[in-house]
């Protein structure tokens, strides 16, 4: 993980330390993870709903409400300020860097293998 957020661009040219933020990207991803997960099984428990399909499925939803959960601006100052201190790595890299190594969200979305979104192979880090 140290290593795939090395490589995003935090600000300008200033790019994410991967070290820094290390522990708040496997909580991300893992966090993310188990919530979906948790998810699943509720609706499995709860059975089939019975309301017209909505224009995205709760999948669908789910990452979806991630990602606008973590909307934000920040000011170029500020972003490099949180860049060099913060242990969170910026907001938008809190939603693609996590989604893009998850199945669910590959599946959810019906990406392919090259899809922008999703990191394959040695590029793909997993938790738990």
């Amino acid at each position: 993980m140290k290593t795939q957020y090395d490589g995003y661009v935090a600000v300008d040219e200033l790019r994410v330390k991967g070290d820094l933020t290390l522990g708040e990207n496997v909580a991300d991803l893992g966090g993310i993870k188990l919530a979906h997960a948790a998810m699943e099984t509720w609706q499995k428990a709860k059975g089939a709903p019975t309301a017209e399909p909505w224009r995205y499925d709760d999948s669908q939803q789910f990452f979806l409400g991630i990602a606008q959960a973590w909307c934000t601006k920040v000011r170029r100052e500020q972003a490099a300020q949180r860049a060099a201190t913060d242990p969170h790595a910026p907001p938008y890299w809190r939603v693609n860097g996590p989604l893009g190594n998850l199945d669910a969200f590959k599946q959810a979305f019906r990406c392919v293998d090259g899809d922008k979104m999703v990191r394959t192979g040695a590029n793909r880090c997993t938790v738990w």
